[in-house]
């Protein structure tokens, strides 16, 4: 089975990348969806915000709004809540692994926004192929202004999270620049993943 990792900044492409693999009948392990997932639905993960930082819990819920507040103004927050989130997520992708290898899958896609900020949750190493996209800044502002709880103070502070696409080499990474339309795009994924078979 070909491990494929898919990353970039915030409105690169990656959902739409994403649904090209699926359609292809890939499995698909999104990292934002899983920990949208443990948010929601996680006990381990509720009962710790719950019983260490309770101001973040309105009507017995998670408030992903006031986490994201309470980061504007403390960013070094995120590596708390990334200590705690983080190896919840490394074992909900050792199942999806063995649940995939089980069912004779042929390419997985492990959607990973933070993938070479992240290393000592995610090796590289692990994977066969990296899929880096990538656009300008103002393409990928307009892709994302209008999601629930994007700002641009939001959006360039998550920017600021990642290492610019330039600066990334080596690791198997393959580049594709989303900045065109979409039957392109497409197609470049398209190819990309004809190359791994």
């Amino acid at each position: 089975m070909k491990k494929i990792v898919l990353t970039g900044n915030i409105g690169s492409g990656k959902s739409f990348a994403l649904s090209v693999f699926e359609m292809c009948g890939d499995a698909i392990f999104s990292a934002d969806n899983i920990i949208n997932d443990i948010y929601q639905n996680d006990t381990y993960f509720f009962r710790i915000i719950k019983n260490q930082y309770s101001d973040f819990i309105v009507q017995d819920t998670i408030s992903k709004a006031k986490i994201s507040e309470y980061l504007k103004k403390n960013p070094d927050f995120l590596s708390v809540l990334e200590s705690i989130l983080y190896p919840i997520l490394r074992q909900k992708r050792q199942e999806f692994i063995a649940k995939s290898l089980e069912n004779k899958v042929k390419i997985a896609v492990f959607e990973i926004p933070l993938f070479f900020e992240k290393h000592s949750y995610f090796n590289p190493q692990d994977y066969d192929k990296i899929l880096l996209l990538y656009a300008p800044p103002d393409v990928r502002w307009n892709r994302v202004k209008n999601r629930p709880l994007i700002s641009l103070d939001k959006f360039n502070f998550l920017n600021k999270q990642q290492i610019p696409y330039e600066q990334v080499t080596g690791y198997n990474v393959v580049k594709i620049n989303s900045d065109n339309n979409l039957q392109d795009f497409k197609q470049k994924i398209l190819e990309f993943r004809e190359h791994l078979l």
